[in-house]
Protein backbone atom coordinates (compact mmCIF):
# COMPACT_ATOMS: atom_id res chain seq x y z
CA UNK A 1 0.00 0.00 0.00
CA UNK A 2 1.30 3.32 -1.12
CA UNK A 3 2.00 6.60 0.74
CA UNK A 4 -1.73 7.44 0.38
CA UNK A 5 -3.13 3.78 1.52
CA UNK A 6 -5.78 3.66 3.61
CA UNK A 7 -3.73 2.67 7.04
CA UNK A 8 -6.65 3.43 9.43
CA UNK A 9 -9.41 2.54 7.21
CA UNK A 10 -10.68 0.30 10.05
CA UNK A 11 -11.06 3.45 12.20
CA UNK A 12 -14.51 3.89 13.48
CA UNK A 13 -14.64 7.76 13.48
CA UNK A 14 -17.18 9.97 14.26
CA UNK A 15 -18.82 12.90 11.87
CA UNK A 16 -17.45 15.90 13.31
CA UNK A 17 -13.85 15.00 13.62
CA UNK A 18 -13.07 15.59 9.84
CA UNK A 19 -9.35 16.50 10.32
CA UNK A 20 -8.91 13.23 12.18
CA UNK A 21 -10.25 11.59 9.45
CA UNK A 22 -8.00 13.02 6.89
CA UNK A 23 -4.85 12.46 9.34
CA UNK A 24 -5.59 9.05 9.51
CA UNK A 25 -8.26 7.34 6.61
CA UNK A 26 -5.90 9.49 3.69
CA UNK A 27 -2.79 7.43 5.75
CA UNK A 28 -0.49 10.63 5.31
CA UNK A 29 0.32 10.35 9.05
CA UNK A 30 -0.38 8.48 11.52
CA UNK A 31 -1.69 10.21 15.23
CA UNK A 32 1.85 9.92 16.81
CA UNK A 33 3.21 11.99 13.54
CA UNK A 34 0.04 13.94 13.75
CA UNK A 35 0.78 15.07 16.93
CA UNK A 36 4.56 15.50 16.58
CA UNK A 37 3.54 17.82 13.70
CA UNK A 38 1.10 20.12 15.43
CA UNK A 39 3.99 20.90 17.56
CA UNK A 40 6.98 21.14 15.74
CA UNK A 41 9.14 24.11 15.83
CA UNK A 42 11.94 25.26 13.91
CA UNK A 43 15.18 25.54 16.16
CA UNK A 44 17.99 28.34 15.27
CA UNK A 45 21.33 28.12 17.65
CA UNK A 46 19.35 30.32 19.89
CA UNK A 47 16.93 27.98 20.79
CA UNK A 48 20.19 25.66 22.75
CA UNK A 49 20.54 28.74 25.22
CA UNK A 50 19.38 28.36 28.66
CA UNK A 51 15.50 27.62 29.56
CA UNK A 52 15.35 31.57 30.14
CA UNK A 53 16.05 32.44 27.25
CA UNK A 54 14.64 30.07 25.20
CA UNK A 55 11.45 33.25 25.24
CA UNK A 56 12.68 35.05 22.30
CA UNK A 57 12.52 31.40 20.12
CA UNK A 58 10.60 31.92 17.24
CA UNK A 59 8.36 29.24 16.54
CA UNK A 60 8.07 28.53 12.96
CA UNK A 61 4.76 25.90 11.86
CA UNK A 62 5.27 23.43 9.40
CA UNK A 63 4.13 24.80 6.00
CA UNK A 64 0.86 22.70 4.76
CA UNK A 65 -0.02 21.05 1.34
CA UNK A 66 -2.61 20.48 -0.61
CA UNK A 67 -3.63 17.06 -2.23
CA UNK A 68 -6.25 17.33 -4.76
CA UNK A 69 -8.73 15.71 -7.60
CA UNK A 70 -11.13 16.63 -9.54
CA UNK A 71 -13.63 15.23 -11.74
CA UNK A 72 -16.09 16.34 -14.35
CA UNK A 73 -19.46 15.74 -16.14
CA UNK A 74 -20.14 17.91 -19.04
CA UNK A 75 -24.27 18.39 -19.64
CA UNK A 76 -23.94 17.03 -23.32
CA UNK A 77 -21.31 14.12 -23.62
CA UNK A 78 -22.85 13.14 -26.91
CA UNK A 79 -22.67 17.00 -28.67
CA UNK A 80 -20.50 18.32 -27.29
CA UNK A 81 -17.94 16.18 -25.02
CA UNK A 82 -15.28 18.94 -23.47
CA UNK A 83 -18.16 20.71 -22.40
CA UNK A 84 -17.76 24.51 -21.04
CA UNK A 85 -15.97 24.50 -18.11
CA UNK A 86 -12.33 23.80 -17.47
CA UNK A 87 -9.90 23.38 -14.75
CA UNK A 88 -6.29 22.29 -13.44
CA UNK A 89 -4.57 20.68 -10.86
CA UNK A 90 -0.84 21.80 -10.36
CA UNK A 91 0.24 19.94 -7.29
CA UNK A 92 4.38 20.94 -7.71
CA UNK A 93 3.49 24.74 -6.89
CA UNK A 94 0.24 24.26 -4.35
CA UNK A 95 -2.51 25.83 -6.78
CA UNK A 96 -5.55 24.86 -8.94
CA UNK A 97 -7.87 26.66 -11.05
CA UNK A 98 -11.18 26.26 -12.72
CA UNK A 99 -13.08 27.86 -15.10
CA UNK A 100 -16.85 28.12 -16.97
CA UNK A 101 -17.93 29.06 -20.13
CA UNK A 102 -20.51 31.46 -20.19
CA UNK A 103 -22.79 29.37 -22.43
CA UNK A 104 -25.00 32.24 -23.76
CA UNK A 105 -22.35 32.52 -26.39
CA UNK A 106 -23.72 29.75 -28.02
CA UNK A 107 -26.42 31.75 -29.53
CA UNK A 108 -23.97 33.26 -31.63
CA UNK A 109 -22.21 30.26 -32.55
CA UNK A 110 -19.42 30.96 -30.21
CA UNK A 111 -18.18 28.32 -28.31
CA UNK A 112 -17.28 29.42 -24.96
CA UNK A 113 -15.70 26.36 -23.67
CA UNK A 114 -12.62 27.20 -26.04
CA UNK A 115 -12.09 30.33 -24.41
CA UNK A 116 -12.25 28.89 -20.45
CA UNK A 117 -9.62 25.97 -21.37
CA UNK A 118 -7.36 28.32 -22.74
CA UNK A 119 -7.89 30.69 -20.27
CA UNK A 120 -6.59 27.73 -17.98
CA UNK A 121 -3.93 26.22 -20.04
CA UNK A 122 -2.50 29.92 -20.37
CA UNK A 123 -2.81 29.91 -16.25
CA UNK A 124 -0.96 27.35 -15.45
CA UNK A 125 1.95 28.52 -18.31
CA UNK A 126 1.95 31.42 -16.09
CA UNK A 127 2.41 29.21 -13.22
CA UNK A 128 5.39 27.10 -14.31
CA UNK A 129 7.55 30.45 -13.86
CA UNK A 130 6.68 31.11 -10.47
CA UNK A 131 7.82 29.93 -7.38
CA UNK A 132 6.18 27.94 -5.26
CA UNK A 133 4.71 29.98 -2.18
CA UNK A 134 4.98 33.14 -3.94
CA UNK A 135 2.01 33.20 -6.33
CA UNK A 136 -0.16 35.90 -6.45
CA UNK A 137 -4.06 34.33 -8.44
CA UNK A 138 -5.24 37.65 -9.28
CA UNK A 139 -1.41 38.40 -10.99
CA UNK A 140 -1.97 34.69 -12.71
CA UNK A 141 -5.55 35.18 -14.08
CA UNK A 142 -4.26 38.79 -15.52
CA UNK A 143 -1.40 36.43 -17.18
CA UNK A 144 -3.63 34.35 -18.77
CA UNK A 145 -6.42 36.68 -19.56
CA UNK A 146 -3.74 38.68 -21.99
CA UNK A 147 -2.80 35.25 -23.78
CA UNK A 148 -6.40 34.32 -24.37
CA UNK A 149 -7.59 35.41 -27.97
CA UNK A 150 -10.71 32.95 -28.28
CA UNK A 151 -14.11 34.28 -28.38
CA UNK A 152 -16.95 34.30 -25.59
CA UNK A 153 -16.17 34.19 -21.65
CA UNK A 154 -15.62 32.60 -18.90
CA UNK A 155 -15.90 32.88 -15.00
CA UNK A 156 -13.05 31.81 -13.32
CA UNK A 157 -11.71 30.60 -9.73
CA UNK A 158 -7.62 29.91 -9.13
CA UNK A 159 -6.65 29.32 -5.74
CA UNK A 160 -3.05 29.05 -4.25
CA UNK A 161 -1.80 27.73 -0.69
CA UNK A 162 1.11 29.46 0.84
CA UNK A 163 2.04 28.45 4.34
CA UNK A 164 -1.07 28.14 6.08
CA UNK A 165 -3.27 30.49 4.00
CA UNK A 166 -5.30 30.18 1.03
CA UNK A 167 -5.37 33.12 -1.31
CA UNK A 168 -7.77 33.35 -4.67
CA UNK A 169 -9.10 35.34 -7.40
CA UNK A 170 -12.60 34.77 -8.07
CA UNK A 171 -14.41 36.46 -11.38
CA UNK A 172 -18.30 35.54 -11.43
CA UNK A 173 -20.05 32.45 -9.99
CA UNK A 174 -16.97 29.53 -10.07
CA UNK A 175 -16.16 29.52 -6.04
CA UNK A 176 -14.93 27.57 -3.03
CA UNK A 177 -15.57 26.95 0.56
CA UNK A 178 -13.71 26.00 3.42
CA UNK A 179 -14.97 22.82 5.33
CA UNK A 180 -13.76 22.44 9.30
CA UNK A 181 -14.60 19.74 11.86
CA UNK A 182 -17.54 18.91 9.96
CA UNK A 183 -19.15 22.46 9.26
CA UNK A 184 -18.56 25.39 6.68
CA UNK A 185 -16.84 27.74 7.52
CA UNK A 186 -15.92 30.24 4.41
CA UNK A 187 -18.05 30.35 1.14
CA UNK A 188 -16.08 32.61 -1.32
CA UNK A 189 -19.19 35.51 -2.51
CA UNK A 190 -20.30 35.52 -5.26
CA UNK A 191 -20.26 38.16 -8.53
CA UNK A 192 -22.85 39.02 -10.18
CA UNK A 193 -24.93 41.78 -12.07
CA UNK A 194 -28.13 40.66 -11.89
CA UNK A 195 -29.88 36.59 -11.52
CA UNK A 196 -28.09 34.43 -13.73
CA UNK A 197 -25.85 37.03 -15.36
CA UNK A 198 -22.60 36.87 -13.89
CA UNK A 199 -19.19 38.85 -13.67
CA UNK A 200 -17.09 37.03 -16.70
CA UNK A 201 -13.70 37.45 -18.30
CA UNK A 202 -14.10 38.22 -22.34
CA UNK A 203 -12.69 40.69 -24.59
CA UNK A 204 -16.02 42.36 -25.74
CA UNK A 205 -17.19 45.11 -24.41
CA UNK A 206 -19.97 43.81 -22.20
CA UNK A 207 -17.24 41.70 -20.45
CA UNK A 208 -14.74 42.21 -17.38
CA UNK A 209 -11.30 42.14 -17.17
CA UNK A 210 -8.89 40.71 -14.17
CA UNK A 211 -8.96 43.78 -12.43
CA UNK A 212 -12.61 42.99 -11.49
CA UNK A 213 -11.03 40.18 -9.60
CA UNK A 214 -12.37 39.82 -6.23
CA UNK A 215 -9.17 38.81 -3.98
CA UNK A 216 -10.02 36.28 -1.36
CA UNK A 217 -7.70 35.02 1.54
CA UNK A 218 -8.67 32.59 4.30
CA UNK A 219 -6.39 30.51 7.00
CA UNK A 220 -6.84 27.13 6.67
CA UNK A 221 -5.45 24.33 8.80
CA UNK A 222 -4.33 20.99 8.74
CA UNK A 223 -7.64 18.47 7.97
CA UNK A 224 -9.43 21.11 6.31
CA UNK A 225 -11.62 20.34 3.35
CA UNK A 226 -11.43 22.90 0.04
CA UNK A 227 -14.44 22.12 -2.28
CA UNK A 228 -13.89 24.17 -5.91
CA UNK A 229 -15.84 23.92 -8.66
CA UNK A 230 -18.74 26.36 -11.28
CA UNK A 231 -21.70 27.03 -10.97
CA UNK A 232 -23.36 23.38 -11.37
CA UNK A 233 -22.19 22.34 -8.16
CA UNK A 234 -23.06 25.50 -6.52
CA UNK A 235 -26.68 25.80 -8.31
CA UNK A 236 -27.51 22.27 -7.63
CA UNK A 237 -26.38 21.58 -4.22
CA UNK A 238 -26.81 23.87 -0.85
CA UNK A 239 -23.86 23.68 1.44
CA UNK A 240 -25.23 21.35 3.50
CA UNK A 241 -25.75 18.77 0.84
CA UNK A 242 -22.03 19.19 -0.13
CA UNK A 243 -20.69 18.74 3.55
CA UNK A 244 -23.25 15.80 4.17
CA UNK A 245 -21.17 14.24 0.48
CA UNK A 246 -18.00 15.27 1.96
CA UNK A 247 -19.02 13.74 5.69
CA UNK A 248 -19.85 10.81 4.34
CA UNK A 249 -17.00 10.29 1.30
CA UNK A 250 -14.45 10.85 4.09
CA UNK A 251 -15.80 8.50 6.36
CA UNK A 252 -15.69 5.99 3.38
CA UNK A 253 -12.11 6.42 2.96
CA UNK A 254 -11.96 8.01 -0.21
CA UNK A 255 -9.38 10.15 -1.77
CA UNK A 256 -9.84 13.51 -3.38
CA UNK A 257 -10.55 12.96 -6.61
CA UNK A 258 -13.17 10.08 -5.94
CA UNK A 259 -14.83 12.33 -3.49
CA UNK A 260 -14.85 14.81 -5.82
CA UNK A 261 -17.28 12.59 -8.34
CA UNK A 262 -19.17 11.55 -5.59
CA UNK A 263 -20.22 15.22 -5.22
CA UNK A 264 -20.78 15.81 -9.19
CA UNK A 265 -23.08 12.92 -9.23
CA UNK A 266 -25.15 14.00 -6.50
CA UNK A 267 -25.05 17.36 -8.33
CA UNK A 268 -26.33 15.56 -11.31
CA UNK A 269 -29.29 14.23 -9.91
CA UNK A 270 -29.99 17.49 -8.65
CA UNK A 271 -29.61 19.18 -11.79
CA UNK A 272 -32.23 16.62 -13.68
CA UNK A 273 -34.80 16.67 -10.85
CA UNK A 274 -37.69 19.22 -11.64
CA UNK A 275 -39.23 18.57 -8.31
CA UNK A 276 -36.67 19.70 -5.56
CA UNK A 277 -35.35 23.00 -4.59
CA UNK A 278 -32.24 24.02 -5.47
CA UNK A 279 -30.15 26.96 -4.71
CA UNK A 280 -30.60 27.91 -8.63
CA UNK A 281 -34.33 27.77 -8.04
CA UNK A 282 -34.65 29.69 -4.32
CA UNK A 283 -32.72 32.28 -6.12
CA UNK A 284 -34.77 32.39 -9.39
CA UNK A 285 -37.83 32.85 -7.13
CA UNK A 286 -35.92 35.57 -5.33
CA UNK A 287 -35.30 37.29 -8.35
CA UNK A 288 -39.25 37.08 -9.42
CA UNK A 289 -39.01 34.40 -11.38
CA UNK A 290 -41.43 30.77 -11.24
CA UNK A 291 -38.85 28.03 -10.33
CA UNK A 292 -38.15 24.98 -9.22
CA UNK A 293 -35.90 22.37 -9.80
CA UNK A 294 -32.75 21.81 -10.09
CA UNK A 295 -30.14 23.78 -13.20
CA UNK A 296 -28.91 21.32 -16.09
CA UNK A 297 -25.17 22.97 -16.61
CA UNK A 298 -21.70 21.04 -17.03
CA UNK A 299 -20.30 20.27 -13.28
CA UNK A 300 -17.12 20.44 -12.21
CA UNK A 301 -16.06 19.45 -8.67
CA UNK A 302 -12.20 19.71 -7.10
CA UNK A 303 -11.79 18.41 -3.59
CA UNK A 304 -8.44 19.18 -1.78
CA UNK A 305 -7.39 18.15 1.71
CA UNK A 306 -5.16 20.33 3.47
CA UNK A 307 -2.35 18.29 5.29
Amino acid sequence: MDKVGFVKSQLVVKENRIPEILALKTGLMNQSEEMAMASAVVQTDDCAKPEQEQSQCIRVKRSLEMISGAFYLPKDKTLKPLGEDAHFLYPEKQTIGVADGVGGWAEVGVDSGEFARKLMMNAVIAIRTEPKGTIDPKKILTKAYSKTEQKGASTACILTLSGHNLHAANVGDSGFMVIRHGEVIYRSPVQQHRFNYPFQLGHDYISECPNSAEELEVNVKSGDVIIAGTDGLFDNLFPCEILRAVIEGITQGLMPQNLAQKIAEVALVNSRNREIDTPFSCAARFAGFKRIGGKVDDITVIVVYVV
